[in-house]
């Protein structure tokens, strides 16, 4: 039975891998995104998918997304720039080596046994070139490794400018061996990248909850690059939810201050409270107290046994509301 056949020249379209990128060495995934994102950006020099919509269609994980990216920057063949509230730009850096073979002849000599390279190389309307670096706008720039004693000291003192302004001054030896690691393998970007990339993230709304609880440690951001990661939502949203809870708690201050019956009954409350040996919570037990005395479930002093003043109040008040619903 005669197979039936067709010439994938002038029959497929879509990401198409660039010769010159089989020869890099990276992984294959790093290849595939390659290819992804020179898809992307069509005719500019750049692009802004999401890392989740790279991940669904590599069918990979979010945390695979950042792996690869790290390395097309390791290569220079990406620079990334991270954006508020959006995902990150990514601008196609033209390789080095690129130029150099411009001009030389198919390594193969003669056409290309594929038609499909072929006709990546032929039809620069479908498939353009890699782009070339932004003019009106640079990326940013990419530190070369380097391996000079003065270098190193360099090196050192920017990583001492980092530290100063990281928020979390802990473990900052460790975090210095990471950085002269990464430094040695090529993969920081310069310390403008770092610094306006921490601003970014100090302003954000995850590093200014709880005045700073969820900020990670110098040591764990250099080692996971978070650099790349994508910036988290603005602060406005926080906020406004704090502003929300602060005038919500000021109205109740203002009712429980305007009920002179409720506070007629401080007395009765201060009597009870008398029977206890601990009187720590005195607030939260004054409330729950507050709430069964308007419900005329109230609890006296005399109610009170000798067995149960080794309790808390507001532990004695919740068993109480329990025994008593």
């Amino acid at each position: 039975m005669e197979k039936e056949t067709f010439r994938p020249r002038g029959n497929i379209s879509g990401p198409i891998l660039p010769r010159y990128a089989l020869t890099l060495k990276i992984s294959l995934g790093a290849k595939m995104l390659y290819t992804l994102l020179c898809d992307y950006a069509g005719d500019k020099d750049h692009c802004w998918p999401s890392q989740a919509t790279l991940a669904r269609l590599l069918g990979c994980s979010v945390s695979s997304i950042k792996t690869y990216l790290r390395e097309l920057a390791g290569q220079r063949l990406i620079a990334v720039e991270l954006r508020e509230c959006r995902s990150s730009t990514y601008y196609l850096l033209k390789p080095s080596f690129l130029s150099a073979r411009a001009g030389q002849s198919n390594s193969d000599g003669g056409e290309a046994n594929s038609g499909y390279i072929t006709n990546c190389r032929k039809k620069e309307t479908n498939y353009p070139p890699t782009p070339t670096p932004p003019t009106a706008k640079e990326p940013p720039s990419t530190r070369q490794p380097r391996r000079g004693v003065g270098d190193f000291f360099s090196a050192n003192l920017d990583f001492e400018k980092l530290c100063q302004a990281y928020p979390r001054k802990e473990a900052k030896e460790l975090a210095r061996a990471v950085w002269h690691r990464l430094w040695r393998h090529g993969q920081l970007p310069g310390l403008d990248v770092l610094i306006a990339a921490l601003d970014k993230f100090k302003a954000s709304a995850m590093w200014l909850k709880e005045h700073g609880r969820f900020v990670p440690q110098l040591v764990n951001w250099l080692r996971g690059q978070r650099w790349l990661d994508e910036l988290p939502s603005s602060p406005a949203a926080v906020a406004t939810d704090n502003d929300a809870k602060v005038r919500a708690w000021e109205a109740a201050q203002e009712r429980r201050q305007a009920d002179p019956d409720l506070e007629a009954m401080r007395p009765q409350f201060e009597a009870f409270l008398a029977r206890f040996r601990d009187t720590r919570l005195r607030g939260p037990a004054w409330g729950l107290w507050t709430l069964l005395h308007k419900a005329g479930r109230a609890p006296q002093a005399h109610d009170v046994a000798d067995t149960a003043s080794c309790l808390l109040p507001l532990d004695f008040l919740k068993q109480w509301k329990r025994a008593h619903a």
